[in-house]
């Protein structure tokens, strides 16, 4: 399958408006051709640019991600 073209548009267009799942899970995302959101300015951004509705879910998982960097679980800091 080519991604040149009319799917290449495509993908570019949605470039950042759903959030990148590895970045929520594990806090970090290694894939260098990542089209997916990874942090809430980018799909804020992204968002808006393209007129799309804010999804207010995604919104909270990405201040969840920034809450559990700034001050990690009971669990996490047991472990530590």
């Amino acid at each position: 399958m080519s991604w040149l073209g009319a799917k290449e548009r495509k993908w570019e267009w949605y470039k950042n408006t759903k959030p990148c799942y590895t970045i929520l899970n594990r806090h970090s995302c290694t894939n260098i051709n990542c089209n997916y959101a990874h942090s809430l300015e980018d799909y804020e951004t992204a968002v808006k640019k393209r007129n799309f509705t804010i999804d207010l879910n995604i919104v909270n998982q990405f201040k969840r991600l920034l809450d559990d960097i700034d001050e990690p679980s009971l669990k996490r800091q047991r472990i530590y």
